[in-house]
């Protein structure tokens, strides 16, 4: 009985050893904390979007100006794939895309790298035509 009563207090003190050297593998410095509080960021956020020398104004306007561009841009490649690939010939579709910068993933899966985004497009056809040329939603 004393052997395990000997490991189980071994087990125990190597328990709190491992609990307490995780938590301060993970501690934050005061000043960086104080940083994320005053700037509106987070650990992940921090130098992802999120400047932490800005105040959280500064930062919410900066966000608020990205995400404009980025409705700016998808509101533009919709309106290509509306006016340039749905409706058209499949061969005048896809050179269309390619022109635009897309790439042909499938045949019917085209990708483009935009400034703010990854688009993805699908190309439904019938008879030779694009009847739908849609930007799939981020998963």
């Amino acid at each position: 009985m004393n052997i395990n009563k000997a490991i189980n207090l071994s087990l125990i003190a190597l328990t709190a050893v491992l609990l307490f050297a995780a938590s301060n593998a993970f501690a934050i410095s005061q000043a960086f904390r104080l940083q994320l509080e005053r700037s509106g960021c987070t650990q992940q956020t921090a130098g992802n979007g999120c400047d932490i020398r800005k105040s959280k104004a500064q930062n919410k306007a900066a966000m608020h100006t990205l995400q404009a561009a980025a409705n700016r841009e998808r509101h533009e490649v919709t309106e290509f794939l509306r006016d340039s690939v749905t409706g058209q010939k499949l061969s005048a579709g896809k050179e269309a895309l390619k022109g635009y910068g897309f790439t042909e993933s499938d045949p019917s899966v085209w990708i483009k790298s935009g400034d703010h985004d990854i688009y993805v497009v699908h190309l439904n056809s019938r008879s030779g035509r694009i009847t739908a040329a849609e930007i799939a939603e981020a998963k």
